[in-house]
């Protein structure tokens, strides 16, 4: 799968999660963690091109892994993680750029 498709796939399951949290709906946020995670594993193993364990304590620093998903966003589409619209505007910039626009 191609990294911007698994990019799409991680901010949707993290912007799923922090809504569940939210409305206190912990087993939605629990899923939603889990997809997260797998893909935040699929992205940096991409990314980097080391292979990693998802769920082996100590064997991911996702402090890391949030700081290269953001310098990819920034270099590829100009929009940081962290801004509360990134999924929105990392959707349409992706979707221009298949297009060719």
């Amino acid at each position: 799968m191609e990294i911007d498709n698994i990019l799409e796939l991680y901010l949707k399951s993290k912007k799923e999660k922090k809504e569940a949290i939210s409305c206190q709906k912990y087993e939605k946020a629990a899923n939603a963690r889990d997809s997260e995670r797998k893909y935040s594993v699929d992205l940096y193993e991409l990314l980097s091109g080391d292979k990693v364990e998802a769920f082996a304590p100590g064997k991911f620093d996702y402090n890391k892994f949030d700081k290269m998903i953001d310098d990819y966003c920034m270099s590829k589409y100009k929009v940081s993680i962290y801004d509360t619209h990134s999924l929105t505007q990392i959707v349409r910039q992706k979707r221009l750029n298949d297009l060719g626009i």
